[in-house]
């Protein structure tokens, strides 16, 4: 199961989202209105330990977890051949 890129959190009409770039030791957090945060760490612990501190901090808070969408990039190809590089796709023309 792959990690959730991103979490939406509401209370009160007002939001906040925070997002998990993948591929790294980052996380942006935007919101309440327009306030925003960039958080970078040394590793994936870091980030972890930081994430749950903050879902705690919100959910104490009384913001509810809203949605949450998982990153579906997985590295793998889901092509069953590699691709045609330009110069392929002019040769077959």
């Amino acid at each position: 199961m792959s990690t959730p890129g991103s979490w939406l959190f509401v209370k009160d009409g007002q939001s906040v989202f925070i997002m998990r770039p993948p591929e790294s030791f980052e996380m942006l957090v935007c919101g309440p209105g327009k306030s925003g945060t960039h958080h970078e760490f040394r590793n994936e612990k870091e980030l972890q330990d930081f994430q749950v501190r903050l879902a705690e901090d919100l959910s104490t808070q009384g913001w509810l977890l809203w949605a949450f969408d998982r990153d579906r990039r997985s590295g793998v190809d889901r092509r069953g051949e590699a691709r045609a590089t330009a110069a392929d796709r002019r040769r077959n023309r």
